[in-house]
């Protein structure tokens, strides 16, 4: 019986299957399939895996970020990190004596990145501050990213000793 050159490894194959391990594998056979054993059955395994691997991760980034059950899952992230800054606004306050006109405006050059609504990342979307005459409000704009909507997401603290109002809800 005459084998083909590299047919004994077909039944590597099957760690294609495997997310993430099986576009390694993947690669390794579609490089041995081609390069060295010049295996066209060998090659596509190796494909196969690849292509796999990067539809399960594909799949998983947009049900992620594109769907909103997906970004629903953001929602606590959101609320703790809208809880942060509403404890950075209270303490510019204290410090300059009045509340910022924008989250920009905030002293901490490190907060930059929780300004970005975790939410709506893939929009670019940024938190919903407003300063009123006597205080402040501060939300999500939630899955739609239209504010004032019943939708939004606020932030969870105690929130009785602050400026921060919901005038909207």
């Amino acid at each position: 019986m005459n084998k083909k050159p590299g047919s004994h490894l077909y039944n590597r194959g099957w760690f294609g299957l495997i997310p993430l391990i099986g576009a390694f594998a993947g690669a390794w056979l579609l490089l041995l399939g081609v390069f060295k054993y010049k295996n066209t059955k060998l090659s596509l395994i190796g494909l196969g895996g690849i292509l796999l691997t990067v539809l399960i991760y594909g799949s998983m980034f947009y049900y992620s970020f594109h769907s909103d059950a997906g970004r629903a899952q953001f929602i606590p992230v959101a609320q703790s990190s809208l809880n942060s800054l509403v404890k950075d606004i209270e303490f510019h306050k204290l410090k300059h004596g009045v509340y910022p006109d924008s989250l920009k405006e905030m002293d901490n050059l490190s907060m930059s990145s929780y300004l970005s609504d975790p939410i709506s990342a893939r929009y670019g979307t940024k938190y919903y501050y407003e300063r009123l005459d006597s205080g402040y409000t501060l939300f999500s704009k939630g899955l739609d990213r239209i504010p004032k909507t019943k939708d939004d997401v606020y932030p969870s603290l105690s929130l009785e000793k602050t400026g921060f109002l919901v005038p909207y809800k």
